[in-house]
């Protein structure tokens, strides 16, 4: 019972004792809240300060792995596209660079040999002017 600042069976007491203890109970717990609020906020700044430097260089040294990540990925999709490319221009070359008798028909347009001198084992032209 608050207003004789003693403990008694809660049985032996009104309803109306019971409702101003709780009251009373809860101020007091709210008071102790507010102080220990009081305690956690200087406690989180002093905390903030000294792990102030920590915190702004955990983030420099993040934003540089993510940056090094980047780049690593960046570099990894150039090196395999530039490796397919090498993959298929190996292939051009080889197709470009092999003779086939059609190819002569051609370049005999640009040489200025008449198609009379293609004559092998390989294919037999006659002569005559297209």
């Amino acid at each position: 019972m608050p207003q004789h600042r003693r403990y008694t069976r809660a049985n032996l007491v009104s309803k109306a004792d019971r409702i101003e203890s709780a009251e009373k109970r809860l101020e007091q717990l709210r008071g102790k809240l507010a102080e220990e609020a009081q305690k956690a906020f200087k406690q989180e700044k002093k905390l903030g300060v000294l792990l102030g430097g920590y915190q702004s260089r955990a983030q420099g040294l993040i934003k540089a792995i993510q940056d090094s990540v980047d780049l690593t990925e960046q570099s990894r999709m150039e090196f395999t596209t530039l490796e397919r490319l090498r993959e298929q221009e190996l292939g051009a070359i080889a197709r470009r660079t092999e003779v086939s008798p059609i190819s002569h028909i051609y370049t005999s347009e640009f040489t200025g040999r008449s198609l009379a001198s293609y004559t092998g084992s390989h294919c037999s032209f006659t002569a005559r002017t297209f």
